[in-house]
């Protein structure tokens, strides 16, 4: 099976047991149905739920869970390099907006640290 057969296939699923919630709360006796159903309906509330949740987050990451991990390892294990090049970075964009006695304060500071 692949990913569409295996959609469509959970989706017929998830049809016909909506379908027997809506038969069950239109009967003559519905609250006893419906309490026959009320596993289903939870089930699928909570399915729903994780799903939404899930969706939420990939939409605010650009990464998955793994290059996280894998990112968080990284910057654990490497603190001095992490500090270095986050304050390099920092100090290109400071340039970039530094009035002339700033960008003067800094030349004399640069002068003054490599002699």
């Amino acid at each position: 099976m692949d990913k569409r057969e295996i959609f469509e296939a959970k989706k017929e699923q998830g049809e016909n047991q909506l379908k027997e919630i809506r038969e069950a709360a239109k009967s003559a006796d519905s609250d006893a149905r419906l309490a026959e159903k009320k596993d289903a309906i939870e089930a699928i509330k909570v399915k729903t739920r994780g799903k939404l949740k899930e969706l939420k987050a990939s939409k605010r990451t650009r990464y998955s869970m793994a290059k996280k991990e894998a990112n968080k390892r990284w910057d654990d294990s490497h603190k001095d390099q992490k500090r270095y090049i986050t304050y390099r970075s920092r100090a290109k964009r400071f340039i970039q907006m530094a009035s002339e006695a700033d960008l003067k304060d800094l030349d004399n500071q640069i002068h003054a640290k490599l002699n």
